[in-house]
């Protein structure tokens, strides 16, 4: 993995040439990406925990005795991006992992 993305994204902002890899980010880009992340945006940790929920959800067909199952899944999931990430998950990432985590134990219990 060359380190995995977290160098491949590092390497590609500082300007280097990433074999297999092309991104061309604009200023347009880099601000619309700021407020994709920020409190509210679409990849917010709060929002985008929601969604995961939400697809548990819909996956357990709302069966609360799947939660330690679908807990387990997603665990495994993070714990393959970080992986893939080549070290520890950035800061928001931690925060949806936490969210989704409290939003899951909340269902289960009928909050």
């Amino acid at each position: 993995q060359a380190g995995g993305l977290k160098n491949i994204l590092s390497r590609t902002l500082a300007g280097e040439k990433v074999e297999g890899f092309n991104f061309n980010f604009t200023a347009a880009d880099i601000e619309q990406a700021k407020k994709d992340v920020a409190e509210g945006g679409y990849w917010s940790a709060e929002k985008t925990s929601e969604r995961l929920v939400e697809v548990a959800k819909a996956i357990s067909g709302g069966d609360v005795k799947q939660k330690e199952a679908l807990t387990a899944a997603i665990k495994e999931g993070f714990k393959q991006a970080e992986e893939l990430w080549g070290g520890k998950l950035p800061q928001i990432s931690q925060d949806t992992y936490r969210l989704t985590m409290e939003k899951l134990d909340k269902w289960a219990k009928g909050e």
